[in-house]
């Protein structure tokens, strides 16, 4: 009953942002809070700069959640388009450098577009600084499936990670579901997803969802809508 509860919470919460859309002064997450329009605008102006279209830059980060599950601390695998704002989530239970290995085959699989550039963080579980062997593995890794790899040394001084990184359900999750079965907490992932990617409307998007800016390219406008647990990209 507990956790059932927990997870309409989560929902609730998530749909709460979606409808805070209606007055300038209601805009998702506070943007206006922390700068104005004239910091949105900046924003906006930065992401077609610096992730001019589709795949061009995606972040890939990894985030433990506080809410157990059987006693375990699971791990979040985020994967954001900076351009688009698209975002493909996976579970895992431990924050290995193989969970990594698995989550970006993933990615690559279900974006409905090729990435040329993934950006993380310089830690663990991708690699650790003082491991240059990990380091060297991840990033021929990529190489291999023609993706460059950038990486943030300190993310908060990034162009777009501080900003991106509020939208993973790692963060909007944080606090809202307590003690609640794998299964529950999948269902709350996939919702969220569907949510994010689908309806969404983001100021920094012009107003408008993920899936809306995905189609503001012509070879995108045939894709309805966007589940990447059962969307699979078919390589060119």
């Amino acid at each position: 009953m507990q956790s059932s509860q927990n997870l309409r919470s989560l929902q609730s919460h998530i749909l709460g942002h979606q409808n805070e859309k209606s007055a300038p002064t209601t805009l998702p997450w506070s943007e206006l809070g922390q700068g104005g329009l004239g910091r949105v605008a900046q924003r906006r102006s930065i992401v077609d700069l610096v992730a001019p279209t589709p795949g061009f830059l995606v972040y890939v980060e990894s985030t433990k959640l506080s809410n157990q599950v059987n006693e375990i601390e699971p791990m979040v695998f985020s994967a954001i388009d900076a351009n688009t704002h698209l975002q493909i989530a996976r579970l895992y239970l431990t924050p290995s450098f193989a969970s990594a290995i698995d989550f970006v085959e993933f990615a690559l699989s279900r974006f409905p577009f090729p990435i040329l550039q993934i950006r993380t963080a310089d830690e663990a579980p991708f690699y650790l600084s003082s491991n240059l062997p990990t380091r060297q593995r991840f990033s021929e890794f990529l190489q291999a499936r023609m993706v460059n790899h950038s990486v943030m040394s300190r993310p908060l001084h990034d162009e777009l990670y501080p900003h991106l990184s509020k939208f993973t359900f790692a963060r909007m999750a944080a606090g809202t579901l307590n003690r609640i079965s794998s299964d529950e907490l999948m269902e709350g992932l996939s919702s969220y997803l569907l949510i994010h990617n689908n309806y969404r409307e983001l100021p920094v998007l012009q107003g408008r969802t993920p899936l809306q800016k995905l189609h503001s390219f012509e070879r995108f406008k045939q894709l309805y809508s966007f589940d990447p647990f059962t969307y699979v990209f078919q390589r060119g």
